[in-house]
Formats: C-alpha cells, structure tokens, sequence
C-alpha cells in the first residue's frame, strides 16, 4: 500500500473515533440534563401565583414537558393521581426505565395540591430537588418522575 493511502486510512480512522466520542458525550449529555420546555424559565415559579389563588381560576393541572413524544398532553388533578409503569397508574408511562411501577402520588390535602414519592428507585424531584416527604405545590412547579417531566398549571 502507498503512503498516502495509508495516511489517508489513519485521518478517516481518527475522523470516525471523534465522531464515536462526540456519540457518546451527546448521549450522556441527553440523559443527565434536565429538560427546560422551550420558552418558559425554569425560575417562573419564583414570582408564580400561590396555591391560594389556584381554587378561583378551575381545576389544577400537569401539563406534561418531557418526554418529546407526549409533550403537551394535560392531566386534570381530581382525586388520586398515580404517576408509575402499572397500568393500574393515572399516568402510565410504559416505555420509561426511569419511573418505578408506583413512582409518585398526587393528592389533595385542605384545598391544595400536593406530591409524595411513592418509594421509587430515581426518586421525584420538584424544581430539580429531590424531595423526601409530601410537599406542596404551587402553580409553575415542574416535577420530575424518571424522565417524565410535567408542570403544574
């Protein structure tokens, strides 16, 4: 073989181990972030309405951010509402490794709107914190069940 060939075969070796490693780091990239929905700040909740004045303007509900494929689609808070893998679930989400059968439980407690981990592996996060215990929720706060992400409205 020539020596241009061969140097010819080295570069597009090289060309095709960056693009591998650019692969992987996009793909750690997509898995680690927290997902933002295009035009509305992660800190609207900052100066959001309280739970208060939810009662006089209707139903609350979770507008659902993330996954892509579901983005857009809203539940209506009324009663129990499941988060988890079982079919049995409010919102079932089939197709997410993240979310643990039962993941997390939104309830009603004196005229307010609360979430609670139901024992999941990944845990729930309100406002990208992890929580522990119930915690009440307020309009614009985004919860996070494995990659499912949902706003409350």
């Amino acid at each position: 073989m020539s020596d241009q060939l061969l140097n010819t075969l080295k570069v597009a070796l090289l060309a095709l181990l960056y693009l591998f490693f650019a692969r992987v780091l996009w793909a750690v990239w997509s898995e680690v972030r927290v997902p933002v929905a295009a035009g509305v700040s992660p800190k609207a909740n900052a100066a959001g309405s309280g739970v208060g004045s939810r009662a006089k303007t209707g139903p609350v509900q979770l507008l659902m951010v993330e996954p892509a494929a579901r983005r857009g689609s809203v539940t209506v808070l009324e009663g129990d509402v499941v988060v988890g893998r079982a079919p049995e679930c409010s919102v079932v989400m089939p197709d997410d490794p993240y979310t643990s059968t039962r993941h997390a439980r939104f309830f009603e407690r004196d005229g307010a709107w609360w979430v609670e981990d139901l024992g999941s592996t990944n845990g729930t996060l309100v406002n990208a914190k992890t929580i522990t215990e119930a915690q009440q929720l307020k309009r614009d706060d985004r919860v996070q069940t494995g990659s499912a992400v949902f706003e409350v409205q």
